[in-house]
Parts: structure tokens; sequence; C-alpha cells
């Protein structure tokens, strides 16, 4: 339904006072409330007037102020329409259709996901075309004078919603009532709406709203070339257009072309699947009209920039627009193909699936190689170490220490696990506005690889130029992550390690949180009894903490701080009061806190907030060194780490940080983080920056422009 605004021009159409509405007085049989005004409609007989094509209901007092069109000329009226963006099909609950004015849980029904603009399936076909315009940039237009405009959309308001004008109720779960911006939100009577300023200041959420005067689409139907402005002297029908577009196949340009070579060719609408087909989203292909079908399958590939092997596509001819398809058959395919009336020859571009294989992609995460993954063909008998082995092959490295390897997270097409946000995003948004800016430490870990021990004779025999090389670029054997949160090495990355493998192999099984958490007690529990792995770390790995080495208690994990965050929100180092040499830890205090876990008992206890870990040290740089392969943890991402040394140095890329604010700071406890820009500098030849941190003391809070108290209600 339409309403009056900048967007719609009555003086196209001749319509009067009624807004088109084809009025008639009513007798309702049950409880009817006005669409104008919201109010009850009173009376015994005939209360009421009602239009016999759109059911709009009002009282016989409100005819005069009437401000909705009726939905069977409100097409016509628009002056600049924009497309909705329909969801799929479904039954919504609590909703009114904006046609037809009846409920939406009733039969299926459409949602404008840019607009909140519901309407029927069947109702669709008379849906007005008034979405929001999200780019509207003109040149040369001064924005200091530009008016933004509220765009106004009728009934389906949120629960409670008050009138702008008049502080009133204007929401109804009854009827199709009272007016929204969909820019600044503010909801009004159909009444009130007219009193309203016209110009729109986008409401609560203007500090961060990008107005649509300040965006601009670009024109798909023309060549990148005189998008980017970049001169060409290729002829006109060799430039690419920059985007597959609802390009109409006889768009195609025909200059340079003599009569005999038109006729002698096709051209086809190629489009890569239904719901291309639906949208009519193709990309045209000119061939022979002798053409094979494996010369069409190989032009369609080159239209969609595919270089895959051509024997894994095969073509087939659109005979509906239902999407039905038959396959196209030699030796002159198009002789016999399919032309719908007034159109050109369709045909669909399709993947063969072959159900004993699959593609996957494996990336190479931390390696040092010159591309960023590799693509690999698997079936049923593909074993892990097979794919590691090709994968090493594809990245120039030595198939043989596959072993040495392990695929840290596998993401497989089978299951969708669809996740939810449990916080209202507008009050996110809010939070965005009223945050405050602080400053938070990030940290280097340098993973670097002890050499191979080979004997000397056996490693000069084998190949001279090999033990040469990995003596002279000891680099080959080092890795760098930034650390943001923590780093754990032993119990606790063992059973974070142990449940990413579990998840990965059953993707689909791990969807429920509940389910999650089952899992790990049962893999804690099959640690505390049968698989101590990590038994006596204390005694098998070195720790330094800023040059001086660390004597360890008996323990069988070590977490390294940044955040006292860890866990789902637990805190190892504990709640207690510092005591010397430790000092209060912070974000931004330039320090990192080792904490040691006693066992996977004291795990759990700590992830249900009922103890704390063992507090060993603060430093500014932590160094560990191991002889042997043990399961680590880089911010919740576990893998397996040759024996080496890791080094954990202070980065030169702080992030800058936004912490919600507190409407009462005296009780607040805890504080929630978003990332919103982060400063680089200069790296190494490793990736480790060449610019740290030379002193590791603890910064003050006022050169940080944070207090100390805004410091422990961040933690």
């Amino acid at each position: 339904m339409t309403a009056e605004g900048h967007n719609v021009d009555a003086n196209l159409l001749g319509i009067g006072r009624d807004h088109g509405h084809y009025f008639a007085k009513k007798t309702f049989g049950k409880p009817t409330y006005c669409h104008h005004c919201c109010d009850k409609i009173w009376g015994m007989l005939t209360q009421g007037y009602a239009c016999e094509v759109c059911n709009f209901v009002c009282h016989e007092k409100c005819l005069k102020t009437v401000v909705s069109y009726c939905s069977g000329v409100a097409l016509q009226l628009i002056k600049n329409p924009v497309a909705h963006t329909w969801s799929q099909p479904g039954l919504i609950k609590r909703k009114f259709c904006c046609v037809c004015r009846k409920r939406t849980d009733e039969a299926l029904s459409l949602e404008c996901e840019v607009c909140e603009y519901y309407v029927h399936v069947d109702c669709s076909d008379l849906a007005v075309s008034d979405c929001k315009e999200a780019a509207t940039y003109v040149p040369n237009l001064d924005l200091a004078t530009h008016e933004q405009f509220h765009h106004m959309r009728e009934g389906n308001l949120p629960k409670d919603s008050k009138c702008v004008v008049c502080k009133k109720s204007c929401w109804s779960a009854e009827c199709l009532a009272g007016m929204r911006c969909e820019w600044c939100g503010q909801t009004a009577h159909a009444v009130c709406y007219r009193q309203m300023p016209k110009e729109c200041d986008f409401g609560v959420l203007r500090k961060i709203m990008l107005p649509p005067s300040s965006l601009t689409i670009p024109r798909t139907e023309l060549p990148m070339e005189q998008l980017l402005a970049i001169t060409s002297n290729d002829p006109p029908q060799s430039r690419k257009v920059s985007s597959p577009s609802k390009i109409q196949a006889d768009d195609v340009s025909s200059s340079g072309e003599d009569v005999k070579e038109r006729e002698d060719t096709e051209i086809l609408r190629v489009f890569d699947g239904n719901s291309s087909l639906r949208a009519q989203v193709c990309r045209t292909a000119s061939v022979p009209k002798t053409a094979t079908v494996q010369q069409i399958r190989d032009t369609a590939l080159r239209r969609f920039h595919i270089t895959d092997n051509p024997d894994n596509y095969y073509v087939t001819q659109v005979i509906s627009d239902a999407g039905e398809e038959e396959t196209l058959e030699d030796p002159v395919p198009l002789r016999n193909v399919k032309r719908p009336e007034g159109r050109r020859a369709q045909i669909f571009l399709r993947y063969k699936d072959d159900p004993e294989k699959d593609v996957v992609k494996l990336y190479g995460g931390w390696l040092r190689v010159p591309v960023t993954f590799c693509t690999l063909t698997v079936n049923k008998d593909t074993l892990v170490q097979d794919a590691l082995a090709d994968a090493l092959q594809n990245f120039g490295l030595d198939p043989t220490t596959w072993n040495r390897y392990n695929l840290i997270e596998v993401s497989l097409d089978r299951g969708v696990a669809e996740r939810t946000c449990e916080e209202n995003p507008l009050d996110i948004l809010k939070d965005v506005i009223e945050a405050d800016e602080v400053r938070l430490d990030r940290w280097a870990v340098v993973f670097h690889e002890e050499e191979r021990s080979q004997p000397p004779n056996q490693a000069s025999a084998a190949n001279p130029a090999e033990t040469d090389q990995t003596m002279s670029n000891p680099e080959d054997q080092t890795s760098m992550i930034i650390m943001n949160n923590y780093f754990g090495i032993g119990i606790d990355a063992d059973v974070c390690l142990k449940f990413h493998n579990k998840r990965d192999a059953n993707p689909e099984k791990f969807q429920s949180r509940l389910f999650n958490k089952t899992q790990y007690a049962k893999i804690g529990l099959r640690k505390m009894f049968f698989e101590r792995s990590c038994k006596d770390l204390w005694k098998r790995i070195e720790v330094e903490v800023d040059g001086r080495p660390v004597e360890l208690p008996n323990i069988e994990g070590i977490v390294v701080l940044n955040l006292l965050s860890w866990g789902s929100g637990a805190n190892p180092w504990g709640t207690a009061k510092e005591e010397s040499p430790f000092q209060k830890p912070t974000h931004y205090d330039g320090l990192l806190e080792v904490v040691g876990i006693s066992d996977v008992s004291r795990l759990g206890l700590i992830q249900s907030k009922l103890a704390a870990g063992t507090r060993i040290a603060q430093g500014g740089s932590i160094r560990i060194t191991t002889h042997e392969e043990w399961p680590v943890q880089v911010d919740g991402e576990p893998h397996i780490q040759p024996p080496g040394t890791i080094t954990i140095l202070k980065s030169a890329l702080k992030a800058q940080m936004l912490k919600k604010a507190k409407k009462s700071r005296r009780g607040a406890t805890s504080s929630q983080v978003r990332a919103v820009a982060s400063e680089g500098s200069q790296c190494g030849p490793l990736g480790v920056p060449s610019s740290l941190d030379a002193t590791h003391g603890k910064s003050t809070p006022e050169a940080l422009g944070d207090s100390d108290e805004e410091g422990d209600a961040f933690l």
C-alpha cells in the first residue's frame, strides 16, 4: 500500500479525494478496526466503509482524511520505481499483506529484505515497486543543500510503537494501520504523519548511517574500460561488460559484422542455474549455427571465465520458463533447439556431479608457499595422508614429510548450521554509537621449528643441495600469527584439538551448543582417566619470561593471556587481589599473564568459573622451548606444533576497539568489545614487525586515553 509522499505523484491519474478507493457502506459481523485512525468501528448496522478493491476499512468521519492509495492504482503513481528484494515464500506470522491487507499467515507470502514490504504470493503482481533507494548520488550535487525525505511504509509497525506527533500508540495487531519511515524508524498515525518534518535525519543511527546521496551503483551495461575511464584501442565488439546483468540478447553489438556473418551465427542466452533463469540474469554467447555440443560448452565456459576442465561440464537447452531442460544432441544441436517466442535460444551450463568423487580446497595456512590453496579431487578411499602429500607436492614441498602436517580445519558441504544473533541488531548499532574508543595490545606468536636431525653422512649423501638450503634458509621453518586474546599449550589445546577433529569428521552433528558441551565433557573425562598425554608438561618444556627462565609448578597446560576472557568468558587468572610481584592486568599494559593448569579437572572448574589457574608470571615477551610435538592453540585455533621454539612478542599492530559504554559504571563488571580498525607497521622478512616496543613496562592509562576505572570495566 502506498501513501502520500515525495515519490508519489497523484497528478499522473485523475484521482479524487478517495485516493482511488471504491468505498461502499458495509456491516461488519465481527469487531473491526479503522485502517486510518486505528480505533474500533462501533455500531449495529453499516458501521463503516470498505474498499471493494483493496479491503481498506475506515469510519465515515475518516473518509475525508484518507492518505493511503488503493492498490488498484498505486502501481501507476510511483515516479521512481525501485524493485523489491524478495525472500523465499513462507508463512509469515503476525504481519499483513500490503496489497489485500489480510494476514500473511493464511497463505504463502513474501517479504522484502530491504524495506519490510509484505505481500502474499498471489498478490505479488500488484506489489508497488517503491522500495528504499539506497544509491541516489548525483554528480555536482551540493550535499549541504540536499534534502533526505522520509520513506513512509504503511502498517506492520513494531509492537508498542508511539506516534511521534501525538505521542499515542499507533500500532495495531488487528489491521494494517499506522505509518513508519524506513530510514529513521519514526512512527505516526496516518492522520498525524503529515505534521512530521519533511526532512529525514536517519534517527538514532544518524552518526553511522551513510546517506544514499553518497552512494552510486555503476551501470553494468557499460564496458569496464568506460567505467574506469581507460582508453582502449580494441574494437567495440571485443570489450566485455563489467558484470553479468539482465542483458538482453538483442543488445549485443553487431558493429563490424557483415550480413553473411550474422546469418551464419547464433546468439544464445546462457544461464548458470535455475535461480538465474528466474531472475533473467544471463550471459550471451555467439556460436556458429553448425557448432557442436562441445563447442557450445567451451564457449559458455569462456563467457563465465571458467578455466576448469571442460569435461566436468555439460549444456542443456531450456524448454520452459519453469526450468525444464533437455540435453543437446549432435551433430547439429542448434538445428532442433527450442526458441521461446520472440526470444533467443536459452541453454543451461551445468556441472557434472559425481557421487563417488568430490573436489576440496586445501589452504597452505602459515606455510610460506607461492599459492594460496590447491584443488584436489578426492573420493571415499582418499586418506588424510594422501591429501596432505598431494597438497605438499602442489605447494612445492616435500610430500614425504606429510606426517609433520595436519589438517587443522576442513569445511565440508554437508549440513548447514544456521547461527542467529541473540542480541537485537538495533541495540548493537546503538552500542556502537555510544561506545568508547580504547586500545588493545596485539602480539606476534612466532613459531620456529628446530632443524631435522639427520646423520651428516646420510644428509650429504642423500641431497647435499637440500642440506645447504636447509642450513642457509631458517625462514622456511618459521611462521608467525597475530594473537589478540590468548595462546595455549598442553591440556587445553589438546582438548580443543580433539573436539575440532571430531567436528570436522561429522560437521552435521555439531549444530547444538548442548551437544558441543557434552562432547567437550567426554573428551575431558577420557583425558582425565585414560589419555594423560600432557602429563609432566612442566618437565618437558622450558619457559622464559623477559629473558629469565621460569620455574614451572606441577602443571599439564599453560595459557598466556592478553585479555582476561578465555574459553567462553572464563578468567584463568582469577579475581583475587594481585600480590607482589604481579600487577593488576589490563588490555593496554604491554604485559602478558602466564597461567598454569594443573590437570583437566582444573580446566573444567575454570570453565565453570568455580576456580582459577595457577599464576606463574607476567611479562612483555614469552619464549617456550619444546623438544617434542605439542598441541597448541592461538585464539581458539588448535594444531600440532613440531619441536622448536615459540616466541610471543609485542606486535606493532595496535587494535582500535570499541568498549560498550556503561549506564552506571559503579556496578559495571564486564564489557564487550568490537574491533573497528588496526594500525599497521612495516614487517621484517619473516613477517615479524620490525619496530617492536623495546620496553615492556606498564603504560599509563593517561597516555592511552583511558582511565584505570575504564580498564577495569573493560575487563
